[in-house]
C-alpha cells in the first residue's frame, strides 16, 4: 500500500485504531509531513525506509504496534525529527550510527534498548514496564 494523493497532509494521526498489517509505503509526495502518530495499532512488518520521503517530519510515533526488524538507515535522512517513539515493539536490530548521526534535531527517542537492542542516541531506554533515561546515551 502506497500513500498518495495527501501531498498536502502535515498531520496525520490514526494512533489507537486497532489497524493491521504493515506501515504504508510513503511516496515522495509526501514531503510536508511534520507528525505522523501510528502508535497503539496491530502493525506489522518492518518500518519502511520510504518514511526518508517526509524530509519535515517532526514527530513520529510508531511505539505499542508489533513491528520487527530495525530502524533503517535511510531515515538518518529525517534531520528536523524531534520525537521518535518505537517502544513496544518487537525490534531486535540496534539503531545504527549512522542513523543516530543524522538525527541531529532529535530531542525525545525512545526504544526497547533496555530489553532487545541497543541504542545510543536513544534517550530513554523502555520494557514492558517502564521507560528510564538512557544512561549509554551519547
Amino acid at each position: 500500500t502506497t500513500i498518495s494523493g495527501l501531498t498536502k497532509a502535515i498531520y496525520i494521526r490514526l494512533g489507537g485504531n486497532q489497524f493491521r498489517g504493515g506501515i504504508p509505503h510513503f511516496g515522495p509526495g509526501s514531503n510536508l509531513l511534520q507528525h505522523l502518530d501510528l502508535s497503539n495499532n496491530d502493525l506489522t512488518g518492518n518500518v519502511p525506509s520510504s518514511l526518508s520521503n517526509c524530509k519535515k517530519l517532526r514527530t513520529l510515533l510508531l511505539h505499542t504496534n508489533k513491528l520487527t526488524g530495525g530502524v533503517p538507515d535511510e531515515l538518518k535522512q529525517l534531520s528536523e525529527l524531534r520525537e521518535f517513539r518505537i517502544e513496544g515493539n518487537s525490534l531486535t536490530e540496534d539503531v545504527s550510527q549512522t542513523v543516530c548521526d543524522g538525527l541531529i534535531s532529535i530531542k525525545d527517542f525512545s526504544s526497547d534498548c533496555a530489553e532487545r537492542m541497543n541504542c545510543t542516541c536513544c534517550t530513554e531506554c523502555c520494557n514492558k514496564e517502564q521507560c528510564l533515561p538512557n544512561t549509554n546515551n551519547q
